[in-house]
């Protein structure tokens, strides 16, 4: 028998994710005294679950992590900016 796990979310940005696993369980398993998923099957779903979240998690982080909130844009500059004062006077870092 074959057993199909889907994962459906969406995301903080209206984006849909899924994600399937299949798990097959054949019948000598069964007769052998198991029955529903053992522990190694729920670890492999467990793993499954913990890599699509993650790997969400890290695009949604890529994709805000320099996004400027109050400017409504991403910096294209690589380099440090100097704090200045409302009159262009630098201001010491610390």
């Amino acid at each position: 028998m074959r057993w199909k796990t889907v994962l459906e979310g969406t995301d903080e940005f209206g984006s849909a994710h899924r994600s399937e696993l299949t798990i097959d369980k054949d019948l000598e398993r069964t007769s052998a005294g198991e029955i529903g998923f053992s522990v190694e099957d729920g670890k492999t779903i467990m793993a499954h679950l913990q890599q699509v979240v993650v790997n969400q998690r890290c695009e949604a982080y890529v994709l805000t992590s320099r996004f400027c909130m109050d400017l409504r844009e991403v910096p294209t500059d690589q380099g440090l900016r100097q704090a200045q004062d409302p009159d262009g006077v630098r201001l010491p870092r610390g």
